[in-house]
């Protein structure tokens, strides 16, 4: 099967579109096959190209070409081109971007049809299959960015499906010099400076569109390059309009407040909440070439962000109850994060004077939402107290794990965890004595 649909590529139908998914699975095995392909397959009218039929043995190492797993099956003819042609790249449909198939390249007809004069000419040709697919991805980006989802719901899935494929790609598991070198390839025949900026176009004109299933892809590809290639994120995040920026909104609460909370799902959310903790533990790195005033702003706008959320998150209609658990163990490990880097080494050093000084002011917008002037009355500080007494309520502490799973009890731990260590920092920080906590 695999070997019928190599041969195939980089037709949409008949190939790529079933191979994207098999890719996804393991990154080394799909590499290994696409990054020199030996064939090339594409749909064309015989009767506009010139040819010869040959009956002539082929030699040895077209021979071994055509019994690889890109070998061809069983077909009608073998001819060789008699003058050079050129072919439309998949999906392509300007008329000056072609490829030239050299004069005296053999290949072999796959009749279709009922009509001898069209047919799948399969050529040997080589060519870097990753290459193809990050072209082929443009031109579906740029689909997208004029269509939105309008988009013939083929093309978006497949969209859908390179994004995956990028995750898997630059992901923790896939050795970083092997997911270095399938970027470059995937980069090398297109308009941008790299493929990941393609998938962060996609993710901008998703969040401005509300296109809320693109959105939650592309916050999970961007979940799955932190650990190798956090530049990127940053380089985002920086220029994105997802967190607030210039005294605007940020489409990341446009998305809360219009899709998630009329609907009562919040896997965007959580994805973004995941993110934000992958970014506080990478800010503490050394390395990342990123000036950390922008860290430091960007992590600014995210606790705000979720500090907001946390503030409210407890009244809102949630259709999978899990989602509320998950959603706050993620915002009290996000927090418990930025106050132990920040609060809990070297407490008698000033926090803008710490190795962690991108979070100070991270940190003290969460000192000011639990333990600040307003905390008597905050919703922070009251959200915290209801999870803290939440065992006191017989049916949650009978049911409990049972019916939730352990992110109830995690997030019960965790939030015992913030409420320490926001007590012991109360305890050695100038603060007024009206903190409910």
């Amino acid at each position: 099967k695999l070997s019928a649909l190599m041969v195939k590529l980089p037709l949409i139908d008949e190939a790529l579109i079933p191979l994207i998914n098999i890719c996804t699975s393991n990154i080394e095995f799909a590499n290994f096959y696409l990054h020199e392909l030996n064939s090339y397959a594409t749909s064309l009218n015989l009767g506009k190209i010139e040819y010869d039929i040959i009956d002539e043995d082929i030699t040895d190492e077209e021979n071994n070409k055509l019994t690889t797993p890109n070998a061809m099956p069983n077909t009608t003819d073998m001819i060789k081109l008699s003058k050079s042609v050129l072919i439309q790249p998949p999906l392509e449909t300007k008329n000056n971007v072609s490829l030239s198939i050299p004069k005296d390249t053999k290949a072999k007809i796959l009749q279709t049809g009922n009509s001898t004069n069209n047919g799948i000419v399969v050529f040997l040709y080589e060519y870097n299959g990753w290459s193809t697919m990050g072209y082929i991805f443009q031109t579906l980006c740029d689909m997208y960015s004029q269509q939105g989802e309008k988009l013939e719901a083929k093309y978006y899935e497949m969209i859908l499906s390179f994004v995956e494929l990028f995750a898997s790609v630059v992901s923790a598991g896939v050795p970083i010099e092997i997911s270095s070198k399938i970027l470059k390839d995937l980069s090398s025949n297109i308009d941008e400076e790299n493929i990941i900026s393609l998938v962060f176009k996609v993710f901008e004109t998703s969040i401005r569109n509300r296109d809320y299933n693109m959105a939650y892809t592309c916050c999970e590809f961007a979940n799955t390059l932190v650990p190798n290639y956090p530049q990127f994120v940053w380089q985002y995040l920086a220029r994105s309009d997802l967190l607030d920026k210039y005294g605007k909104t940020g489409l990341a609460n446009t998305i809360l407040g219009i899709l998630e909370l009329t609907n009562g799902t919040y896997k965007f959310t959580i994805s973004l909440s995941k993110l934000s903790n992958s970014l506080v533990e990478e800010s503490l790195l050394l390395g990342t070439n990123m000036p950390s005033k922008t860290k430091e702003d960007i992590l600014n706008k995210i606790v705000t962000h979720f500090l907001n959320v946390y503030e409210s998150y407890r009244f809102w209609k949630f259709e999978d109850i899990h989602e509320r658990f998950e959603l706050g163990s993620q915002l009290t490990k996000l927090f418990t994060n930025v106050h132990y880097n920040i609060y809990s080494i070297e407490p008698q050093t000033p926090p803008d004077k710490k190795v962690t000084h991108m979070l100070a002011k991270s940190g003290k917008l969460l000192i000011d939402g639990f333990l600040g002037v307003q905390s008597s009355g905050s919703n922070c500080a009251s959200s915290l107290i209801k999870i803290l007494t939440s065992y006191s309520d017989k049916q949650v502490y009978a049911l409990g794990n049972l019916v939730f799973g352990p992110v109830y009890n995690n997030l019960v731990v965790s939030s015992f965890d913030l409420a320490i260590l926001l007590a012991v920092s109360y305890t050695h920080l100038t603060l007024p004595t009206i903190c409910s906590v």
